[in-house]
């Protein structure tokens, strides 16, 4: 976890991150079994933010091109791996995937 013991100088300051779709979705997932006022202000920015996404009523922030794409979801498919993440269907296609089998 991050280490919050730095002072913040107006606690109303707002960051604005990138996502993608699918990093919105993880996201809202781990926080929606939590019942703490921090994640309850996540999820009621992040539910809303997902539902506009989804019917295209808000644009990109931008675009990454295919290679960085891709790249990246190497990188965070070898997260998950490595980090006991995936369910055992998952492992495995990944690992034949690595094999090229």
């Amino acid at each position: 976890m991050l280490n919050n013991s730095h002072n913040n100088p107006h606690p109303y300051t707002k960051y604005r991150p990138a996502f993608t779709l699918t990093q919105l979705i993880r996201i809202a997932d781990l926080v929606s079994q939590s019942t703490s006022d921090d994640d309850i202000a996540i999820k009621r920015i992040l539910i809303p933010l997902i539902a506009k996404v989804e019917i295209g009523a808000i644009s990109p922030a931008y675009k990454l091109s295919e290679i960085h794409a891709a790249k990246q979801h190497d990188k965070s498919q070898r997260e998950r791996y490595e980090n006991d993440l995936m369910s055992p269907e998952e492992s495995q296609s990944y690992e034949s995937f690595i094999l090229g089998v």
